[in-house]
Order: structure tokens, then C-alpha cells, then sequence
């Protein structure tokens, strides 16, 4: 039986934001994509997303491989901005709420853009608890971020759901014991998943 049902951020609350990221200073730069997404979300922006890392080292660090003049406000304007949450999720988030299940988060979003976007939706008002990466010093998909979720949690994995849209993320999850939804669309999950766990 479920009762704590997990859900990742970017992709599932909200829009693909890397994505339209990408894209959104690939235009204003002539930077190649792939070291847009290396800078963004690869191994350079490791530091920023588990907290080890300011914001302001992380665009120097950022500046100096792209060879760029990205500022702070870039940085909220075509990455932060990026990012809009999407309200079929938040309603599926309610109605699950209404039916008991405590409802969590696991989740990459980086400290800065964690509060800005915590500023302009108010989303946590939603969640019971969860694990960000920024405050536990790793990230996605380190299964020692699941395993402390598991003990935050205070039940047992198969009593915990976690809803994902990358499969590289729900791998560690499924490991530990836990069941696992690869999110696409909320429509998807509104027609399928969402109508067993409204019924129990």
C-alpha cells in the first residue's frame, strides 16, 4: 500500500526548464548547446547544485568555460524564468492530498532557484517534506539520496511512490525498493495512475 508518494520537480511540477534554457541563451549567445546543457546541468554545475558552490562562483565558473558575459540577471531570466509550474500537477497534488497520502519531493533544483521559484508560486504549501540536493551535498541520481529519503520518510520503500520523468532517476528508486512512475504528461497520469491511487 502507498502511502508517501514522492514527486520530482523539473519535468513533473514543473516544465522541462533545461530545455527551454538551452535554448533561451543559445539565442542570445552564440554558445554551442552542448556545452550549454555541460554548463547548466553536467559535471561544472555540480558544485552549485549540491551547495557546495554561490551563485556568483558558479557563473564565473560557468563564464570562464563558455567564454560568456552571463550576469545574475541572465541567469534568473533565461534559466530560473524557464522553469513555470504546471497546474494540472498542482491538482493532482490535491487531490492526492485530500485522500491521505503524504506528499513529498525529491529534487535537484539548486538553492537560488529553488527560492525564486518557492517565491513566485508558493508551492510548498503542497508538501509535507522532502530532500533537496542543494541541502544534502549530492544529487540525482545518487541512490544515498533515497536511502536518506527512505529514513526521512518513516516508512517502508515499497509504501513509498515516486514519480519521475527521467528513468536514469527512477533506477535508484526501483534498487531501494520503491515504486516508481515514469511521468509524461499529467493527462497521462490523470487517465491512469492517479484513478487506482484515488480509489484505495
Amino acid at each position: 500500500m502507498v502511502r508517501v508518494i514522492a514527486f520530482d520537480f523539473s519535468g513533473v511540477l514543473f516544465s522541462n526548464g533545461l530545455s527551454i534554457a538551452i535554448q533561451n541563451i543559445k539565442q542570445k549567445f552564440p554558445i554551442e548547446e552542448n556545452n550549454i546543457q555541460e554548463a547548466l546541468n553536467g559535471d561544472l554545475a555540480l558544485g552549485y547544485r549540491t551547495g557546495k558552490e554561490s551563485l556568483g562562483e558558479y557563473i564565473q565558473n560557468i563564464n570562464k568555460f563558455l567564454n560568456s558575459s552571463l550576469t545574475q540577471s541572465d541567469i534568473i531570466n533565461l534559466f530560473f524564468d524557464a522553469y513555470r509550474v504546471i497546474p494540472e500537477t498542482v491538482d493532482i497534488i490535491k487531490k492526492l492530498k485530500t485522500k491521505g497520502y503524504k506528499i513529498a519531493y525529491i529534487s535537484d533544483n539548486p538553492k537560488d532557484r529553488s527560492e525564486y521559484l518557492e517565491n513566485k508560486y508558493h508551492i510548498m504549501q503542497y508538501f509535507d517534506f522532502g530532500l533537496f540536493s542543494w541541502k544534502e551535498g549530492i544529487r540525482k541520481p545518487d541512490i544515498e539520496l533515497y536511502r536518506r529519503f527512505i529514513v526521512l520518510a518513516g516508512v517502508l520503500p515499497q509504501e513509498i511512490l515516486y514519480i519521475e520523468d527521467k528513468p536514469d532517476n527512477i533506477a535508484p528508486a526501483n534498487a531501494l525498493g520503491m515504486q516508481s512512475y515514469l511521468f509524461t504528461t499529467p493527462e497521462e497520469f490523470i487517465q491512469g495512475k492517479l484513478q487506482g491511487l484515488l480509489k484505495n
